[in-house]
């Protein structure tokens, strides 16, 4: 299907760069990337339309939208709100000289406060087409208590974009936008979900399995996803396809039951993208959930800056290791490094520190009492690694006082004490398995790896994870050798 003219689209390339691109978080949408957000909107049934491109840059989608729509034989009405007073320039000059639509209406202002604008008169779409930007909202700006003020609760400025197109949506109206894929867990977004979840269905979704090909131009290093939304109830199905790049040379469909995509749980609502290269339903062969398994997950204690008197570099009487992130290397704990620069590696409980004694009778809730083992994993990862999910067995034989977990890692445990070797090593190679790292992925878009998400996963029995970490246990081979598909369901 041809949406924009050859010369359509070279006169959209060779729009000069904005100064204020690092300003307005403005990426432009590449032409084939347009092309192919085009062709996810349902075939219109409509004689007219009306099409709302918002942070439009260089109107490269609302262009194409309109083109597609006039050839089908319809009226297209199309309006175009950019806030770079020198993109709006080029916007109306070229990019809007010779417009498939029947009428146009270009706005050089900021859409967060257009939006209010129209919706006041009324004024709804057919369509709307966006890529927004992407930038944290500060939360004391006015730009977030100008959205606070109208019920709109999010943390970055892409949010709000999609949350305002849906509301300027007529009823049964189409979104399709091309996003960071941050927003499909964690609790920044909770509330962006919940709004998706009871005002619009989500129809589709297209994921690329490489991070930096879709904006390359700007050398933009993002996992992105675009999402096709209906202003209706959620479709028993969603459509979900998948290329390399954004060439779409090589795209591949799947058709996922809704419950499948929209997870609601007792931490609220999740969306997963599952990923194509296995297909493999874990839930089939891991249908536990953490509290099945009699483990618990806590994000370390020891925030080291509010407990700078506590933390020293040298050891002595009645200090226990302080381990981070840094401390977790080759699949194990390296203890002490004497090398991290400015931080000490050695936790002193202070007696009386806290009022009372906790559950497990330590005067210091900081410190993980020893005996037995329990199971660390990073808080945090670079979206370079090919892991999300990086864990490691803490072996307290080789700590006899305790030990102390920084706050930058995650930490798992009975009771706040220590369980036994087979458990351990078995839940550490689940954790890093590839298996259980493409069903992370499939519903989290950030590198951070929350306690609230390594609650939410699901978990082989107990007693299947120590049949894999009596596999697992001191094996060299690689760890994808030891879980698979087919051992979890052997396992089972």
């Amino acid at each position: 299907m041809t949406v924009l003219t050859k010369e359509k689209v070279e006169q959209v390339r060779r729009a000069p760069t904005s100064d204020n691109k690092a300003k307005y978080a403005q990426y432009f949408t590449p032409a084939e990337v347009a092309e192919y957000m085009v062709g996810m909107f349902a075939d219109s049934s409509s004689l007219q339309a009306s099409v709302l491109d918002p942070g439009a840059g260089e109107g490269i989608l609302g262009l194409a939208l309109a083109s597609r729509l006039s050839q089908g034989g319809t009226e297209t009405a199309t309006t175009f709100i950019e806030i770079d007073e020198c993109v709006f320039d080029t916007l109306k000059k070229k990019a809007l000289k010779d417009t498939f639509a029947c009428s146009t209406k270009s706005i050089n202002g900021d859409f967060i406060k257009e939006s209010a604008r129209l919706l006041q008169s009324g004024e709804r779409f057919t369509h709307v087409i966006m890529n927004p930007p992407y930038f944290k909202l500060q939360r004391n700006s006015n730009t977030s208590h100008y959205l606070m003020s109208c019920g709109i609760n999010v943390t970055n400025i892409y949010a709000a974009f999609i949350w305002l197109g849906l509301l300027l949506l007529q009823d049964k109206g189409q979104l399709v936008a091309i996003v960071p894929r941050s927003f499909c867990n964690g609790p920044y977004f909770l509330k962006f979900r919940e709004f998706i979840s009871q005002s619009a269905s989500i129809e589709s979704i297209h994921t690329f399995s490489s991070r930096d090909k879709v904006f390359s131009r700007d050398k933009v290093l993002q996992e992105n996803v675009i999402i096709h939304l209906a202003k209706k109830p959620q479709s028993k199905s969603v459509r979900v396809t998948y290329s390399s790049d954004q060439s779409f040379n090589d795209v591949e469909e799947a058709i996922f039951p809704a419950n499948q995509i929209v997870g609601h749980r007792d931490s609220g609502i999740t969306i997963s993208i599952p990923a194509y290269a296995s297909m493999v339903n874990l839930r089939d062969y891991a249908g536990c959930s953490l509290f099945d398994v009699n483990l618990e997950v806590s994000t370390g204690p020891v925030v080291d800056f509010r407990l700078k008197s506590q933390i020293k570099k040298v050891s002595g009487q009645g200090s226990v290791p302080l381990l981070y992130p840094a401390h977790m290397k080759d699949g194990q704990i390296s203890w002490p490094l004497n090398n991290l620069p400015k931080k000490g590696e050695h936790y002193y409980p202070q007696a009386g520190f806290f009022d009372s004694l906790d559950s497990v009778g330590l005067a210091d809730k900081c410190v993980s009492p020893s005996g037995g083992h329990y199971v660390a994993v990073r808080r945090f990862s670079s979206r370079e690694e090919k892991r999300r999910i990086y864990a490691v067995v803490v072996d307290t034989a080789d700590f006899a006082g305790g030990v102390a977990f920084e706050n930058h890692l995650n930490y798992f445990h009975r009771g706040k004490r220590g369980f036994d070797a087979d458990l351990a090593y078995g839940l550490s190679a689940y954790l890093n398995s590839s298996v259980l790292d493409e069903h992370f992925r499939s519903f989290s878009g950030h590198t951070q790896v929350n306690a609230t998400d390594l609650r939410n996963i699901p978990y082989p029995s107990e007693d299947q994870l120590r049949r894999i970490g009596r596999v697992a246990l001191g094996r060299p081979a690689p760890i994808d050798s030891v879980v698979t598909p087919d051992l979890l369901k052997d396992c089972a």
